[in-house]
């Protein structure tokens, strides 16, 4: 009897010794995989226009702690999902998230209706979390290896469409923010109604000088310039150009696919480019030194003049 008290005993002990070593085994991954980067798919369980944008709930498998991100068809270069106080929004205990998505680039507007949306309009927008992205993103700019590794996961669009709420609740948040002088409104409209219509010749000095302020920032512009380097990457593509073949102003590009010309763009092409001033990026040039360059997000059909 004292001999199989004895075995029992043992046999207790590797068991809690297995089940100590496969709850370390399982916090070991988890910890794993927040510190190495992974794609997850995520499953929105609402979709909620408020205040102009959309609200946005879902569960996913990401480990808490995960960045979520949502990157449109026509701007997968900045993260759109933000939790309102411009924050990165995070996967909560059971896999949860909530946060907002910017409905002025998630549906862009089309070129008929001076850009603005309307009822019906559709955007298409890739919503998925990832770890091993560090909180200080600056500006929420995604990652190139981010980018490089959703190409190999199989994260499906999700179709957004603009219903009559939506436009109500943009068109209140618009006069709600615009609630100030008489004078100050005259100048918001008047500046708002030349920027969608009309898209301004900018110099490189005025532009490199200016770009990360915020009343240049999304301002409507015309660049003309020689192409110094073609990049393809996903469904968009990324240009170096020589404003005015001037090898000194150098100016980042970024194409969708949709507004490329039906011919393929060439190194040394001479090309014009209209759309929104947003800020400068960095890239590394050919000698290995990184440069900070402004940089423009394509709007509209790129026009190519040719050698």
């Amino acid at each position: 009897m004292k001999k199989n008290g004895i075995v029992i005993v043992f046999s207790l002990l590797i068991l809690i010794s297995l089940i100590l070593t496969g709850c370390t085994t399982i916090s070991d991954q988890n910890e794993q995989n927040k510190n190495s980067l992974n794609i997850y798919k995520v499953k929105l369980t609402s979709i909620k226009p408020e205040d102009g944008d959309f609200t946005i709930k879902g569960t996913t498998n990401a480990p808490e702690g995960a960045k979520l991100f949502a990157l449109p068809k026509n701007h997968t270069d900045k993260n759109l999902f933000q939790d309102g106080n411009s924050n990165w929004v995070k996967v909560g205990k059971n896999g949860k998230f909530r946060g907002i998505i910017t409905s002025f680039y998630a549906i862009p507007g089309q070129k008929k209706n001076n850009y603005n949306v309307v009822v019906g309009d559709k955007g298409e927008v890739k919503v998925f979390a990832a770890t091993s992205v560090k909180d200080s993103q600056e500006n929420f700019d995604v990652p190139t290896k981010i980018r490089t590794a959703l190409k190999k996961a199989n994260i499906k669009y999700t179709v957004f469409t603009a219903d009559q709420s939506l436009i109500d609740q943009q068109a209140k948040y618009d006069d709600s923010s615009s609630d100030k002088s008489d004078a100050e409104t005259d100048s918001s409209s008047d500046s708002t109604e030349s920027a969608i219509k009309d898209y301004q010749s900018v110099s490189y000095d005025d532009f490199a000088r200016h770009a990360d302020d915020s009343d240049y920032t999304d301002k409507s512009i015309v660049i003309s310039g020689t192409v110094l380097q073609v990049e393809k990457d996903y469904d968009t593509t990324t240009l170096l150009i020589f404003m005015d073949n001037n090898p000194d102003e150098t100016v980042m590009v970024n194409v969708d696919k949709d507004n490329l010309p039906s011919e393929r763009i060439l190194e040394k092409d001479n090309i014009t480019v209209k759309g929104f001033a947003c800020g400068t990026k960095k890239y590394t040039t050919v000698l290995g030194d990184t440069r900070e360059i402004p940089y423009v997000d394509c709007n509209e059909n790129i026009i190519n003049n040719g050698h």
